[in-house]
Protein backbone atom coordinates (compact mmCIF):
# COMPACT_ATOMS: atom_id res chain seq x y z
CA UNK A 1 0.00 0.00 0.00
CA UNK A 2 1.29 3.51 -0.80
CA UNK A 3 3.07 5.21 2.07
CA UNK A 4 3.39 1.95 3.94
CA UNK A 5 6.42 0.34 5.45
CA UNK A 6 6.99 -3.29 6.17
CA UNK A 7 8.61 -4.83 9.18
CA UNK A 8 11.48 -7.13 8.56
CA UNK A 9 10.63 -10.71 7.75
CA UNK A 10 11.60 -12.77 10.74
CA UNK A 11 12.71 -16.41 10.80
CA UNK A 12 10.45 -18.94 12.46
CA UNK A 13 10.99 -18.68 16.16
CA UNK A 14 9.74 -19.62 19.60
CA UNK A 15 10.64 -16.14 20.90
CA UNK A 16 8.14 -14.54 23.22
CA UNK A 17 5.25 -13.50 20.96
CA UNK A 18 4.53 -10.47 23.13
CA UNK A 19 8.12 -9.18 22.82
CA UNK A 20 8.26 -9.83 19.09
CA UNK A 21 5.00 -8.06 18.30
CA UNK A 22 5.88 -5.23 20.73
CA UNK A 23 9.13 -4.84 18.79
CA UNK A 24 7.14 -4.49 15.54
CA UNK A 25 4.94 -1.82 17.17
CA UNK A 26 8.02 0.11 18.36
CA UNK A 27 9.65 -0.17 14.94
CA UNK A 28 6.48 1.27 13.38
CA UNK A 29 6.25 4.08 15.93
CA UNK A 30 2.68 3.11 16.82
CA UNK A 31 1.36 4.35 20.16
CA UNK A 32 -2.44 3.89 19.91
CA UNK A 33 -2.29 0.12 19.34
CA UNK A 34 0.88 -0.59 21.33
CA UNK A 35 -0.97 -2.93 23.73
CA UNK A 36 -3.64 -4.47 21.49
CA UNK A 37 -1.34 -5.60 18.64
CA UNK A 38 1.08 -7.60 20.86
CA UNK A 39 -1.76 -9.28 22.78
CA UNK A 40 -3.39 -10.36 19.52
CA UNK A 41 -0.01 -11.68 18.37
CA UNK A 42 0.36 -13.65 21.59
CA UNK A 43 -3.12 -15.17 21.28
CA UNK A 44 -2.53 -16.05 17.63
CA UNK A 45 0.90 -17.68 17.96
CA UNK A 46 0.72 -19.32 21.38
CA UNK A 47 2.42 -22.73 21.30
CA UNK A 48 3.79 -22.42 17.76
CA UNK A 49 6.99 -21.67 15.92
CA UNK A 50 6.22 -18.73 13.66
CA UNK A 51 7.42 -16.10 11.22
CA UNK A 52 5.76 -12.70 10.87
CA UNK A 53 5.64 -9.92 8.30
CA UNK A 54 4.10 -6.69 9.66
CA UNK A 55 3.15 -3.60 7.68
CA UNK A 56 2.05 -0.09 8.58
CA UNK A 57 1.92 3.46 7.27
CA UNK A 58 5.30 5.00 8.01
CA UNK A 59 4.14 8.59 7.46
CA UNK A 60 1.31 8.51 10.03
CA UNK A 61 1.45 5.18 11.86
CA UNK A 62 -0.97 6.22 14.62
CA UNK A 63 -3.65 7.26 12.12
CA UNK A 64 -3.72 4.08 10.03
CA UNK A 65 -4.15 0.33 10.60
CA UNK A 66 -1.24 -1.97 11.35
CA UNK A 67 -1.39 -5.55 10.13
CA UNK A 68 0.66 -8.71 10.19
CA UNK A 69 0.67 -11.91 8.17
CA UNK A 70 1.89 -14.84 10.26
CA UNK A 71 3.02 -18.32 9.22
CA UNK A 72 2.96 -20.91 12.01
CA UNK A 73 4.12 -24.48 12.62
CA UNK A 74 2.08 -26.42 15.17
CA UNK A 75 3.39 -29.50 16.97
CA UNK A 76 0.64 -30.52 19.40
CA UNK A 77 -1.26 -33.69 20.19
CA UNK A 78 -4.31 -32.30 18.35
CA UNK A 79 -2.56 -30.95 15.25
CA UNK A 80 0.88 -31.16 13.68
CA UNK A 81 1.47 -29.00 10.64
CA UNK A 82 1.26 -25.53 9.11
CA UNK A 83 -1.20 -22.76 9.86
CA UNK A 84 -1.52 -19.09 9.04
CA UNK A 85 -3.00 -16.03 10.63
CA UNK A 86 -3.69 -12.35 10.17
CA UNK A 87 -3.62 -9.62 12.82
CA UNK A 88 -5.30 -6.30 12.19
CA UNK A 89 -5.32 -3.34 14.60
CA UNK A 90 -6.55 0.18 13.92
CA UNK A 91 -6.59 3.36 15.98
CA UNK A 92 -10.06 4.70 16.83
CA UNK A 93 -9.33 8.18 18.10
CA UNK A 94 -7.86 7.73 21.57
CA UNK A 95 -8.14 3.92 21.60
CA UNK A 96 -7.47 0.92 19.36
CA UNK A 97 -9.55 -1.96 18.04
CA UNK A 98 -8.16 -5.13 16.60
CA UNK A 99 -8.84 -8.67 15.56
CA UNK A 100 -6.98 -11.76 14.51
CA UNK A 101 -7.91 -14.70 12.32
CA UNK A 102 -6.20 -18.10 12.55
CA UNK A 103 -6.56 -20.71 9.81
CA UNK A 104 -5.58 -24.25 10.78
CA UNK A 105 -6.30 -27.02 8.24
CA UNK A 106 -7.41 -29.82 10.60
CA UNK A 107 -7.50 -33.20 8.88
CA UNK A 108 -10.50 -34.26 10.96
CA UNK A 109 -14.24 -34.36 10.50
CA UNK A 110 -15.78 -30.95 11.26
CA UNK A 111 -17.96 -32.49 13.97
CA UNK A 112 -14.86 -33.31 16.07
CA UNK A 113 -13.42 -29.77 16.07
CA UNK A 114 -15.73 -28.10 18.69
CA UNK A 115 -14.28 -30.42 21.37
CA UNK A 116 -10.88 -28.74 20.79
CA UNK A 117 -12.20 -25.20 21.41
CA UNK A 118 -11.76 -23.38 24.72
CA UNK A 119 -14.23 -24.37 27.46
CA UNK A 120 -17.60 -22.60 27.38
CA UNK A 121 -17.35 -21.81 23.65
CA UNK A 122 -20.83 -21.44 22.21
CA UNK A 123 -22.30 -21.04 18.75
CA UNK A 124 -23.20 -17.39 18.30
CA UNK A 125 -24.31 -17.56 14.67
CA UNK A 126 -24.40 -19.65 11.52
CA UNK A 127 -23.22 -18.10 8.28
CA UNK A 128 -24.25 -20.55 5.60
CA UNK A 129 -22.41 -23.76 6.46
CA UNK A 130 -20.00 -21.85 8.71
CA UNK A 131 -20.64 -22.06 12.46
CA UNK A 132 -19.30 -19.07 14.39
CA UNK A 133 -18.32 -19.82 17.99
CA UNK A 134 -17.66 -17.20 20.63
CA UNK A 135 -15.57 -17.40 23.77
CA UNK A 136 -15.36 -14.55 26.28
CA UNK A 137 -12.00 -15.84 27.51
CA UNK A 138 -8.86 -13.87 26.78
CA UNK A 139 -5.19 -14.21 27.74
CA UNK A 140 -4.63 -13.84 31.47
CA UNK A 141 -8.28 -12.90 31.97
CA UNK A 142 -7.79 -9.50 30.31
CA UNK A 143 -11.35 -8.49 29.39
CA UNK A 144 -10.17 -5.43 27.45
CA UNK A 145 -9.35 -7.65 24.50
CA UNK A 146 -13.02 -8.64 24.27
CA UNK A 147 -14.55 -11.67 22.65
CA UNK A 148 -12.75 -14.12 20.45
CA UNK A 149 -14.75 -15.49 17.55
CA UNK A 150 -13.86 -18.99 16.47
CA UNK A 151 -14.95 -20.01 13.00
CA UNK A 152 -15.51 -23.66 12.17
CA UNK A 153 -16.20 -25.02 8.70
Amino acid sequence: MPGSRRGQKLPRTRRSPTRLFSSNVKQAGVQACSKVFPVLGQVLTSGTKFGVKSSWNDQAADKHPMQALVGMDYATTQYNGPATGVIFAAPTGSACEGTMVRVVPFAKPCASVPAMLPPNSKISDNLGQLAVYVSAASPRGDRRVGRRYLRIF
